[in-house]
């Protein structure tokens, strides 16, 4: 109740009950959608579970925008419950990270690095200003950071990044949606003009309330409490004079979070499930059954791996005790056959080639790997687009706390630039050499752009110098042919006096 009470009471002006019922969706939504990027194993087994027995058909709030406002629809998506749970609790939890692999593979932009730098008016590189901001991001580590908030917003859509003075230095905290409730500005749902987030205080679970004047805690009847850092006490004003959130976001919506990766969840949640009725077949259809007939008296029936069917008191005359297994012949090459389409197919549908999803190690060349990920390089190229964007508005907030607190500068007067470097595909010998004789034969390069990139120290006079001797060199002693006699000779035919075979 708690963040019903705050909600109603602080926003009271924006939050309906609906829209509190829509609220509370939203974050049950993203609070799954963080146990699987968490790998958070017992809620996984919560969510597994649920779905192997939900038979239920749920009410769900929906945005209508021609009506605008939200509307009720029945969500028949979850299908009716599989299994009875005396079932679903003997069956093994299998879990496979598929949302962690996909996050891998569609999140790898910083794969080969990033440059960033600070810029003067005349967009040359500050030097100074460029190494403290390196020194900064360094004991931020900011490079393992930006990728948990690039997968965290890609999956989520949108998440907030908030610079903090904690330890007497920056850190970022990456909040996702369900941690935070946002106020938009009534004509741009886009922007946040008030952040509520939840956060433990001790043994206190509190709401902390930011604008771009007030800072404040809410209690659960909403009431405002001063927050005190250290000796550090602002009252309830925001320090900063503006808030200090740089917005991570994928996709435009009609409301300030849009619609996360919540096929991806359901996938891996569908997928697991497969695997584990993979197994359950496996463990008690795949093995061969003891039928046991007129063997005892009194004997009972069950079914599992390591017991006996028991058929007594059969009346047939010719009937004598005996004793023969049984199997179902369930198909399991071709229930895991399925399983291995199912598992690529949820990698296509973001964009990912079969290959990059398949556990098999093949011979593609790098080449034919790029070709094969086309589709992917044109969302990296949007994401680098995005990425760029909010770097440059997470650097802004960085400087703006970094200079509240240090009294140091990153004044205005510079602006803030990265390069991301580009992830090129890795190609081996054979393509190489086919590549570069391609190149020559149609004249796109020469011998000596050949020569330099292999040895980029060198000048085109030095590289002329070096073809010269390489030539020389080899007509020389490379060149040889041997004889019958075992004598290595030049090309020409003369006696080099070498004798071919060695150790006699």
């Amino acid at each position: 109740m708690l963040y019903e009470n705050v909600l109603l009471k602080t926003f009271n002006q924006k939050y309906s009950e609906l829209l509190i019922r829509q609220e509370n969706l939203r974050k049950e939504i993203a609070t799954m959608i963080y146990a699987f990027y968490t790998n958070n194993k017992p809620l996984i087994n919560y969510y597994l579970k649920k779905y192997m027995l939900d038979s239920g058909v749920h009410d769900l709030q929906v945005w209508d925008a021609k009506i605008g406002r939200h509307k009720t629809i029945p969500d028949e998506s979850n299908p009716v419950g599989m299994f009875t749970e005396k079932t679903v609790n003997i069956m093994p939890k299998i879990h496979i990270d598929l949302v962690g692999k996909v996050l891998d593979l569609c999140c790898s932009i910083y794969n080969a690095g990033a440059d960033r730098y600070l810029l003067n008016e005349n967009s040359e590189i500050n030097q100074d200003l460029t190494e403290k901001l390196m020194d900064l991001y360094e004991s931020m580590d900011f490079q393992k950071k930006i990728i948990d908030i690039y997968k965290q917003g890609y999956l989520f859509n949108t998440v907030l990044v908030q610079p903090v003075w904690r330890n007497d230095k920056v850190e970022l905290d990456i909040i996702t949606p369900n941690f935070c409730s946002v106020e938009s500005y009534d004509n741009d749902n886009s922007r946040a003009k008030a952040v509520m987030i939840s956060k433990s205080v001790g043994n206190d679970d509190k709401i902390v309330y930011w604008s771009d004047t007030e800072h404040y805690y809410v209690d659960e009847n909403g009431n405002k409490e001063a927050v005190t850092d250290g000796e550090e006490s602002n009252g309830m004003i925001n320090p900063y004079g503006k808030l200090q959130f740089a917005v991570l976001r994928f996709n435009e919506s009609s409301d300030f979070w849009g619609e996360p990766q919540q096929d991806l969840i359901e996938n891996n949640i569908w997928y697991d499930v497969r695997e584990m009725n993979s197994y359950f077949i496996e463990m008690f259809q795949g093995l061969g059954v003891g039928l046991g007939v007129n063997l005892s008296k009194n004997g009972t029936i069950s079914l599992s791996p390591n017991t006996m069917i028991l058929v007594d008191n059969v009346r047939a005359e010719d009937q004598t005790p005996s004793i023969n297994f049984s199997s179902t012949g369930a198909p399991l090459s071709e229930i895991r056959s399925n399983l291995e389409y199912f598992y690529k197919l949820i990698g296509n549908s973001k964009g990912l080639s079969s290959q990059s999803m398949s556990n098999e190690v093949t011979d593609q060349s790098g080449v034919a790997k790029a070709y094969d990920s086309a589709e992917m390089q044109i969302k990296k190229d949007s994401h680098k687009i995005i990425m760029k964007a909010f770097e440059t508005d997470l650097y802004e907030k960085i400087a703006m706390v970094y200079n509240y607190h240090v009294k140091e500068t990153f004044t205005d007067k510079v602006s803030f630039k990265i390069d991301i470097v580009e992830d090129e595909p890795q190609i081996n010998v054979s393509e190489e050499i086919s590549i570069a004789e391609f190149k020559l034969n149609s004249n796109m390069v020469s011998i000596l752009d050949l020569m330099i990139k292999d040895n980029p120290d060198l000048t085109t006079e030095e590289a002329i110098l070096r073809l010269q001797e390489n030539k020389a060199i080899n007509e020389k002693y490379l060149l040889t042919v041997k004889t019958d006699n075992g004598k290595a000779e030049d090309k020409d035919g003369s006696d080099t006096g070498e004798d071919t075979d060695s150790g006699n």
